[in-house]
């Protein structure tokens, strides 16, 4: 019998989840993303500080790409005028929409912009296409370098040259459901969605693609290995007939009408949309692994800023305690600053402690690209 496979139109966000480790433990499984060691503080930071700024404020203001809520521009922007007497001037955009204006300005030869915020995918893009810089450089506080206040007790690393700083951690569902269809505890684990209960009642996000369930794909690889992975993969396409899609609205619009029930590796700005309209819908977290993303809460820098002074002041705030307090409150995102309380975010959304984590980083989306063509096989020939 032909599975009952799907394919409608693309319109996600890319969020990369990636690489295992423990909470306070360097990775277990894959290649390591080997962080360089934390910067050291400068015995005279705070001359280093005032200087810097006084050099800031003769620049006057900053330019920064914003892939992030309108919520969050308004705010970075005020607060950081008000402080600093400096006018940080925002451009939103999507994450494609940010990696090609990058693209398209430096292959000009115009310089610009002063620090991107957007996800690490894009970042990816920029830095691949030789456009940042590393950022460790331009630390000058000793509340930033101090790795104790990080998750994992070090700085977010997701490149070993550190050139992509992720500010915002969050947990990643790997599955939402409709509460008046599902019981709290039905879903703990993968093989739960191999149940006969279950079967043509789950919309999978297209594990192919960049994306959400691209990545807790690739983490399910990490963990089980290649071939009981690609024999999940196989059962879910043709002995549960799941249901497809690349359209993340569509997949939580089905899973809240209650047209299916379970809703599978979905991209969390949907969920998050869901959710704030009251959707009634709920996360089933897998019990023995917690996916760990920045979203969109990716810092990068442009290895050309227009205003390297006002640049170095904007970085530094963002990443403090202030900084990021006001981020979480904007955003609604965790930050991965461990001294920084979710307030006001949605707790299926939280870390939990003790977790064992799957924190993202360049090395495992490398690894990623090696399994993905597998995947693809299995879902193409399931369509076919």
């Amino acid at each position: 019998m032909k599975t009952k496979i799907r394919i409608v139109t693309l319109c996600s966000l890319a969020i990369l989840l990636a690489f295992g480790m423990d909470s306070t433990a360097a990775p277990k499984a894959g290649p390591a993303a080997d962080p360089k060691p934390s910067p050291s503080v400068s015995a005279d930071w705070q001359k280093k500080w005032d200087d810097t700024l006084a050099a800031a404020r003769k620049e006057g203001e900053l330019l920064i790409y914003l892939n992030g809520p309108a919520s969050a521009r308004t705010a970075l922007q005020d607060a950081f005028n008000k402080k600093f007497g400096i006018t940080l001037n925002i451009v939103m955009g999507s994450g494609s929409v940010i990696s090609s204006r990058l693209d398209s300005e430096y292959r000009a030869g115009i310089h610009q912009v002063d620090a991107v915020l957007a996800g690490a995918s894009s970042s990816m893009t920029a830095k691949k296409q030789g456009f940042l810089s590393p950022i460790p450089p331009l630390f000058i506080l000793p509340e930033i370098i101090d790795p104790s206040v990080w998750l994992g007790q070090r700085l977010p690393a997701f490149d070993k040259e550190g050139m992509i700083f992720p500010f915002l951690s969050q947990a990643i569902p790997p599955v939402i459901y409709n509460k008046s269809m599902v019981r709290e505890g039905q879903i703990t684990s993968h093989l739960d969605l191999l149940k006969p209960e279950w079967k043509e009642k789950m919309v999978m996000f297209d594990p192919t693609i960049s994306g959400a369930s691209h990545a807790w794909v690739g983490r399910l690889t990490q963990a089980l290995g290649v071939d009981k992975t690609n024999e999940f993969l196989t059962a879910l396409v043709t002995q549960q007939n799941v249901m497809v899609t690349r359209e993340m609205g569509q997949q939580m619009e089905w899973v809240t009408r209650g047209k299916y029930a379970l809703a599978i590796f979905p991209q969390t700005p949907a969920v998050s949309q869901y959710l704030s309209a009251g959707a009634p819908i709920e996360a089933a977290p897998f019990k023995d692994m917690t996916g760990v993303s920045p979203s969109n809460g990716v810092l990068a820098l442009p290895k050309h800023p227009a205003h390297p002074n006002a640049v170095i002041i904007f970085v530094n705030w963002l990443l403090s305690k202030e900084g990021q307090t006001l981020a979480v409150k904007s955003i609604g995102l965790p930050s991965a600053r461990q001294d920084v309380p979710p307030e006001g975010v949605n707790p299926m959304f939280v870390v939990k402690p003790g977790s064992k984590l799957y924190i993202q980083n360049e090395a495992f989306e490398i690894q990623v690209q090696g399994w993905s063509p597998a995947w693809k096989k299995i879902f193409t020939q399931a369509r076919g």
